[in-house]
């Protein structure tokens, strides 16, 4: 934990019963494969406890793995479509970004929780009724 200028605590939590349960589940039915999970870990590792954001492109998380970039592009699109990460943009800088579900990681306050929570819904698109 790091304490602020402001006196209030920054910190990063990481991997709730419920996320992990929800990871054991996709591994099991096998909608995620174990280099998904170890994308996963290393999107966790880089999470800017301030922001909670993971300023990293598929190519940095790739070369931090040892992988190729098509074999990370692949777990990202799988690890998005189990709502497990988002990749998204800052609309003010245009800089893209990874969020990660906050039942993984969550930062600060419970406002800012709560509005990391809201940025990551909003980043899926809207769902087309059938």
């Amino acid at each position: 934990m790091h304490r602020n200028e402001d006196g209030s605590e920054g910190f990063v939590m990481v991997f709730t019963e419920e996320a992990a349960t929800s990871v054991v589940t996709a591994l099991r039915e096998r909608r995620i494969q174990h280099i998904d999970m170890s994308v996963l870990l290393t999107l966790l590792a880089h999470v800017n406890w301030r922001s909670g954001r993971v300023n990293m492109t598929q190519k940095a998380v790739a070369q931090a793995m040892g992988i190729e970039q098509t074999r990370c592009s692949t777990s990202v699109r799988r690890l998005q479509r189990q709502r497990f990460i988002v990749r998204t943009c800052d609309q003010h800088s245009g800089q893209n970004f990874f969020l990660i579900n906050p039942q993984f990681a969550s930062v600060g306050s419970p406002q800012r929780r709560g509005h990391l929570y809201q940025q990551f819904l909003d980043a899926f698109p809207a769902q087309q009724p059938e």
